[in-house]
């Protein structure tokens, strides 16, 4: 008798709490992040600025025919103190492009030499550098450095004497 009593009363108290259940509804968590490249440490020495010296002394009449230039000038812009889960820095370069050649930077300088750009490549493949233009570098040793040159170029020749100045950011990503 106690347990058909036992099962009576847990029926029962079943069907009263079950009255008193509404509808349920459900909510997604969705949880996200991103774990990113730790940054290098110093870029270019630790200096925020590179100094290119493409000449003092370029003779006008070298830049006279067009689609001529000046020798190429190499630097190295470097990246050292990389994490080891840094696998690749990428560099993009920007600024004004010059108005005759979208490929080229303008000459900024307040004395410009008339009919003169700068042109920016990579050293070892020659790959013109213009406005947004990237490389990547494989980080190894916690280091990459990218081998870059530049040169004054004249897209119509009959260059006049002056100065050539540009301003190119180079802004870098970690990967």
């Amino acid at each position: 008798m106690k347990k058909c009593l036992c099962y009576l009363t847990a029926s029962i108290s079943a069907v009263l709490f079950a009255g008193n259940i509404y509808a349920a509804d459900t909510v997604n968590l969705n949880v996200t992040g991103k774990v990113i490249a730790s940054p290098c440490t110093t870029l270019n020495g630790g200096s925020d600025a590179l100094n290119v010296d493409l000449g003092q002394s370029i003779q006008a009449d070298t830049l006279s025919v067009a689609g001529s230039g000046t020798p190429m000038t190499t630097f190295d812009l470097p990246v050292t103190g990389c994490p080891a889960s840094t696998t690749n820095v990428k560099v993009t370069f920007t600024g004004n492009p010059d108005e005759t050649d979208t490929d080229k930077w303008k000459n900024e300088a307040a004395q410009a030499a008339a009919n003169t750009a700068v042109e920016l490549s990579q050293q070892t493949s020659g790959t013109i550098l213009s406005n947004n233009s990237s490389l990547t570098g494989k980080v190894e040793g916690g280091a990459t450095t990218f081998k870059l040159q530049a040169r004054v170029y004249s897209k119509a020749g009959k260059v006049l004497p002056g100065d050539v100045s540009s301003a190119i950011v180079a802004a870098f990503e970690y990967q």
